[in-house]
């Protein structure tokens, strides 16, 4: 479900790190307008990320708003989870160990109540999950 006001508080997020980046930016950069230029541009490509780099690693730590949030949220979300919260081997073999557990229970249920019935138990084609368009 996606967050309520998501891209509007990222959008506001984002524009609150060029509020400081400009402040920061006339803060620092008095001289001509060639200094202004060279300051600003550094502070743009490092200091923009810094300042969401930060704010992830507070979400991330738990200091700031909720991770799920985060990562609901479009375009931001991605990045978030690039950065912080990749796919591991780990992630997915979990998962894929979870899947097969829940599989494993469902089918010897099924067969456990077949056989009180008085049926046969299902077998190897006969236990795997259906799939649309599957012949």
């Amino acid at each position: 479900m996606p967050p309520r006001f998501g891209l509007l508080i990222a959008g506001g997020l984002i524009l609150g790190a060029l509020f400081l980046w400009t402040v920061i930016m006339y803060a620092f950069a008095k001289g001509g307008g060639c200094v202004r230029v060279i300051i600003g541009g550094g502070l743009f490509f490092v200091g923009i990320p810094a300042i969401l780099y930060g704010l992830a690693w507070l979400v991330h730590s738990g200091f700031l708003a909720d991770e799920e949030w985060v990562l609901s949220v479009p375009y931001v979300g991605r990045l978030y989870a690039i950065f912080f919260d990749p796919t591991t081997y780990y992630r997915l073999d979990t998962a894929m160990m979870f899947r097969d557990t829940v599989r494993s229970a469902v089918n010897e249920v099924i067969n456990g109540l077949r056989e009180e019935k008085g049926l046969r138990a299902l077998e190897g084609e006969a236990l795997k999950p259906w799939e649309p368009g599957g012949a």
